[in-house]
């Protein structure tokens, strides 16, 4: 079991014996717990979800003892443990602490700012996920709501990309092609055409159009996301496993066998049991093979 510096340093309190004094200051302790933060942050963007749920767990009640659980920092180690939480699909662990963070910023920082749409955008993926597609709508439009008062809020692509897929798994295709098209464009406008965070955004364009059988259109979607994925800015090998399974499907789609399997054999080497990204793509890895025999 993975041992934390936040648990060593609750460890080493602990066993401090009565009448002396702790080991750790309490700078000591909120410097240490930021930089468990600052490492679950890094598992974050690294797709290992494990690891920074872990780290958050450790890092929560420290801060909330140290600060108080209405500080800003930590109601954003909560935020981010609800969103750690989210993608291993800890669904039950997530919705009440996704609550509560959005409480305490509804409280502490009033209703319009945008830390508020970005829990409100936690608590709508939540439900989503879970079929409740009506109070998912609702979190997500009130959460775009608040942006949209915000000029140039850097939040915006991401809520659009919320609502995309939000009416892709209600099979309202071109409600969700419109809403993953603007978010594609507001990225481009805001960060430029080489954004990391495109990967993701054309990628879910791209599944759109394989939905509504525009194999070509979504092969040009799935080409540009790679060619962001493995160029400079891209951010880890991981991202672009969704752009390689869609290129797959998509030229398994229009017939082309030999580049389809090209495809599919860089993605299962990316997503090797055991790896990071194994979990969360060998369903899609199962539906590019299956598109691929049935060609």
């Amino acid at each position: 079991m993975m041992i934390t510096r936040v648990a060593l340093i609750l460890a080493t309190t602990l066993m401090t014996l009565p009448g002396e004094s702790a080991v750790v200051s309490r700078a000591d302790e909120l410097r240490m717990v930021s930089s468990s933060n600052h490492a679950a942050e890094q598992y974050m963007n690294q797709g290992a979800y494990q690891e920074a749920r872990h780290l958050y767990l450790g890092s929560l009640p420290v801060m909330e003892k140290l600060l108080g659980p209405e500080d800003p920092a930590s109601i954003t180690t909560m935020a981010n443990l609800c969103v750690a939480s989210s993608h291993l699909r800890a669904f039950v662990d997530a919705k009440p602490v996704c609550a509560r963070a959005l409480a305490l910023r509804e409280k502490v920082l009033g209703p319009d700012h945008l830390d508020v749409a970005r829990s409100l955008s936690d608590l709508g993926i939540l439900y989503s996920t879970e079929g409740d597609f009506g109070r998912a709508a609702s979190l997500f439009r009130r959460a775009l709501g608040i942006a949209g008062s915000h000029p140039d809020s850097i939040i915006m692509p991401s809520l659009l990309n919320n609502l995309g897929f939000l009416y892709f798994q209600k099979r309202k295709y071109a409600v969700s092609e419109d809403f993953f098209a603007r978010a594609v464009a507001a990225v481009e406008k805001d960060r430029g055409p080489e954004d990391p965070d495109l990967v993701t955004m054309l990628s879910n364009l791209g599944t759109v159009y394989l939905a509504n059988h525009q194999a070509r259109a979504a092969e040009q979607c799935f080409r540009r996301a790679l060619a962001i994925a493995e160029g400079p800015t891209g951010r880890d090998q991981t991202s672009s496993l969704r752009a390689l399974v869609g290129l797959a499907r998509a030229e398994a789609a229009q017939g082309k066998r030999s580049e389809a399997e090209t495809f599919l054999h860089r993605a299962e080497a990316v997503a090797s049991p055991g790896g990071s990204g194994y979990l969360e793509w060998s369903a899609s890895l199962e539906a590019a093979r299956s598109a691929l025999l049935h060609k």
